[in-house]
C-alpha cells in the first residue's frame, strides 16, 4: 500500500503539475508514480511561496531523455549540412571534454552524442547518406589541419548540453593547440545550449550549432522587482539545503532548468542536490545527478 503523500501542494496544484508531466510525456515510464510522489514530497520542506516558485519553474523545465537524443542531434547535423562550403563525404567527430575529464577518462554524455553518428538511421538522410563519420577519442589521432582545410571536411566537437561554455572553450583551446583548425572547418554541436555558452564560443571566433536555446530560469524570464523577488525566494530554498557557494543558482549562476541523461550542475540545485535536513528529514532530489 502506497504511503500517504505529504506535500504543501494543494489538490489543484498537484493536478496542474501532473498535467504538465503528462503533457510533456514525462509520465510514460514504469517508475512514474514513485517519481511524481518524490517530486511532490519536496514541498513538505517549503513554505507556500517557495512551493509556488518550484511549480512555476518546473513548468519551464526541459527534461531531455536519451531516447530523444537522436531526433534532436539529427536536426543539429542538418544545420551543419546547410553550410555550403563543407564537404560532408567525411566528418570528424570529437566528444567534447575538458582536458581534466579527458585525462581522467571519465564517462561523459558527450561520448553518447558522438556515438549517435554510428546510427544507421543517418544513412536515410539525404545529406549524410554517403558520409563517413570518424570518431576521434584520442586527440593524438586528430586529422591534420592542412588536410582538413584542403578538403573542407568538418571537425565537430559534440555534447548534449552547453551551459556556461567553460567546457566548450577549454576543449576548443586544447584542440586548437594541437591542430590549428579555422572556424571554417571546426564547429561545436550541442543538443541544448544556454546563451552564455553560445556567447563564450562565439567570442573565441567559432560557431556553436544547437537545436534548443534554453534561457536562464529567472534572470532571462523576469524583470525588475519580480526578478529580484524570485531570486530572493530561490536563495531561501537554497539556504534550507545548505547549497555550497560554487553551486548557488547552479554552477556559476547558470540558472539552468534542464535535465539530460544526467542533470548538469548548471541546473538549480534544488532539482539535483540530495541532502539530509534537520530532524532526520531528507531532501530527495527529483532529478539527481
Amino acid at each position: 500500500m502506497r504511503k500517504k503523500l505529504e506535500t504543501k501542494f494543494d489538490f489543484k496544484q498537484i493536478t496542474e503539475l501532473r498535467n504538465v508531466f503528462v503533457g510533456r510525456n514525462w509520465a510514460n515510464f514504469d517508475e512514474f508514480e514513485s517519481f511524481f510522489d518524490n517530486f511532490c514530497s519536496i514541498s513538505e520542506h517549503l513554505d507556500q511561496t517557495q512551493a509556488n516558485l518550484v511549480l512555476e519553474l518546473t513548468d519551464q523545465f526541459l527534461w531531455l531523455r536519451e531516447t530523444e537524443y537522436y531526433s534532436i542531434f539529427k536536426k543539429v547535423l542538418i544545420k551543419l549540412s546547410k553550410i555550403k562550403h563543407l564537404n560532408l563525404n567525411r566528418v570528424y567527430v570529437i566528444p567534447m571534454l575538458s582536458p581534466t575529464d579527458r585525462e581522467g577518462s571519465k564517462t561523459k554524455s558527450s561520448r553518447v552524442v558522438a556515438y549517435l553518428c554510428r546510427s544507421t538511421l543517418l544513412k536515410f538522410i539525404t545529406e549524410f547518406k554517403s558520409t563517413e563519420f570518424i570518431i576521434v577519442d584520442d586527440l593524438k589521432h586528430l586529422p591534420n589541419h592542412k588536410k582538413v582545410k584542403k578538403n573542407n571536411h568538418p571537425v565537430i566537437l559534440v555534447d548534449d548540453f552547453v551551459g556556461t561554455g567553460d567546457t566548450a572553450t577549454e576543449a576548443l583551446e586544447e584542440i586548437i593547440g594541437i591542430q590549428k583548425y579555422s572556424n571554417e572547418t571546426l564547429f561545436i554541436l550541442s543538443l541544448v545550449s544556454q546563451r552564455q555558452g553560445i556567447k563564450a564560443v562565439n567570442d573565441m571566433g567559432y560557431h556553436l550549432l544547437t537545436e534548443v536555446v534554453h534561457p536562464k530560469g529567472i534572470s532571462e524570464r523576469y524583470d525588475g522587482k519580480e526578478e529580484l523577488e524570485k531570486k530572493k525566494i530561490m536563495k531561501s530554498i537554497e539556504d534550507i539545503l545548505a547549497i555550497s557557494k560554487n553551486y548557488r543558482f547552479g554552477y556559476k549562476g547558470s540558472e539552468a532548468l534542464v535535465s539530460m541523461i544526467r542533470t548538469p550542475n548548471n541546473t538549480f540545485p534544488m532539482y539535483w542536490w540530495n541532502c539530509k535536513l534537520e530532524k532526520g528529514k531528507k531532501w530527495n532530489a527529483p532529478f539527481p545527478r
